[in-house]
């Protein structure tokens, strides 16, 4: 409809600013003149400069956004870690605790098996001690038989002697492989003890454990951690007073400064993370409508181009 029809004069009681917007025709050549032509070119001009604009807002609020990601990224990774194994290290305290209750009572029962095995092997030694009074006495009294000479004593008296004798030979037969025997498992008895009751047992293995872990309360801590450590000279299996190592992590995982350290940068992060996010929906959507007027302009500019109306 533009170009068929030329610009008109426009009526004196039209508003203002519909006059500002449709200015009057050249003197010069009133025929090839459209009203807002001029006006819409210079608002494709700034709509341009506005896109560009726009656009170049958006590119940096993508690469900040580039750049920030991998942060967030890893500092939530590192966070969800930590957090796994704070999780992992209080089902292992439960896991302790379960396995220090059933040592102890091992430790009672290994103490007892160590206490009987003494006395069994004090029983055992006792009686061997009574065969060879036995044995000291059957050798005086057959001596003073013979001694005797007396033929009316050779007869049932020695058969019975001599019966007695050989059951006592066999006991005192059989003394070196039990009291070896018996030794091997005193020894068993005091080892399976000492392995696992002593000062460096598993029981206090796994009471370190619970230390490490600060599955103990704090009687237990102090009790571990403070005069039964090893005395001056021990073996010393402390961390150095200077690492340069970083992060020390202490349990519970939680509670470490390392642990909030990483919960506030994540947090941060993703605050970062999502005011990006938002100012670049803005500015794509701020791109996007201008460039719809962009492209209105385009083809309302081209409708009414005086060089295309204006063609002989």
């Amino acid at each position: 409809m533009l170009v068929k029809h030329n610009y008109c004069p426009l009526p004196k009681d039209w508003d203002k600013e519909t006059k500002e917007c449709c200015p009057d025709p050249p003197v010069d050549d009133p025929t090839c003149s459209d009203c807002c032509y001029d006006a819409w070119r210079l608002q494709l001009d700034y709509v341009n400069r506005a896109y560009k604009e726009v656009d170049a807002r958006a590119q940096r609020y993508q690469r900040q956004l580039d750049s920030a990601l991998p942060f967030r990224d890893k500092f939530k990774a590192w966070y969800e870690d930590l957090f796994k194994a704070d999780e992992l290290a209080g089902y292992v305290c439960q896991k302790l605790h379960v396995l220090g209750a059933q040592v102890t009572n091992i430790c009672c029962t290994t103490k007892s098996g160590e206490e009987a095995i003494n006395t069994l092997y004090c029983m055992v030694r006792d009686f061997y001690i009574r065969v060879d009074k036995l044995k000291e006495e059957y050798d005086k009294f057959l001596s003073c038989i013979k001694c005797l000479n007396r033929p009316e004593l050779s007869g049932g008296i020695i058969d019975c002697l001599a019966a007695f004798n050989t059951k006592l030979e066999a006991a005192i037969a059989t003394r070196d492989k039990i009291v070896q025997l018996l030794l091997k498992a005193v020894k068993l008895a005091f080892e399976v003890h000492a392995s696992i009751c002593s000062r460096y047992g598993l029981q206090r293995i796994i009471r370190e454990w619970q230390v490490t872990f600060d599955c103990t309360d704090r009687e237990d801590k102090e009790y571990y951690k403070g005069k039964h450590r090893p005395n001056p000279g021990d073996e010393d299996c402390s961390l150095p007073e200077k690492c340069e190592l970083r992060p020390m992590l202490t349990f519970p995982l939680d509670e470490d400064p390392y642990f909030q350290e990483l919960l506030e940068r994540r947090d941060h992060y993703q605050q970062i993370v999502n005011a990006l996010m938002n100012d670049l929906v803005i500015a794509n959507k701020e791109k996007e409508v201008l460039l719809a007027n962009k492209d209105n302009l385009v083809k309302a500019i081209a409708e009414v181009d005086p060089n295309n109306k204006c063609k002989p």
